[in-house]
């Protein structure tokens, strides 16, 4: 963090030295992290992982929640994939393990412990219809609550929580 002082201003610099007039006021180090929106669908049951800072809604489409996630590793972190299936309808793949049977959608680095300003995420997983007791393709949904009905706990994270923003309303 540099400051000048004509006039009085700060700015966040990645040299390693001040640029001329300014003065090196403190040294700080951030990771990169992005925004992800849970979106969920309930005819049939769908759910999408969006990254974006804001997202535009969609017809049929409702935001559940956001969160933060790291861009790469940080120290006490851990990979998780999101994969996706258009067939028979849109699913999700949330695991902490890559699997060639699904197309690849994002990863993000999350935390598998608690740690300060964190909430906790729960990975539900279905293989049954919503319909029916019959076997169903393979689903999983990031959810705030404990599972119920067809849902199963697969894996808990932890993630820094975030706002929702939408821009308009759907037509």
């Amino acid at each position: 963090m540099d400051w000048t002082s004509g006039p009085d201003r700060y700015c966040v610099s990645v040299g390693d030295e001040p640029s001329w007039g300014w003065t090196r006021v403190f040294t700080m180090h951030a990771f990169a992290v992005s925004k992800y929106h849970l979106l969920e669908r309930l005819d049939p049951p769908s759910y999408r992982i969006v990254k974006g800072t804001h997202i535009k809604p969609e017809r049929d489409w409702r935001c559940c929640f956001a969160f933060f996630a790291f861009d790469g590793p940080v120290p006490g972190s851990t990979q998780l994939f999101v994969q996706m299936r258009g067939e028979p309808h849109i699913r999700s793949r949330v695991a902490l393990t890559h699997s060639e049977r699904w197309e690849d959608h994002l990863s993000m680095y999350v935390f598998c412990m608690p740690m300060p300003n964190t909430a906790q995420f729960n990975v539900h997983y279905t293989v049954r219809s919503a319909e029916s007791l019959d076997a169903f393709p393979e689903q999983d949904r990031i959810h705030l609550g404990e599972p119920r009905d067809r849902w199963e706990l697969k894996l808990t994270f932890y993630a820094y929580p975030s706002p929702v923003v939408l821009l308009e309303e759907p037509p």
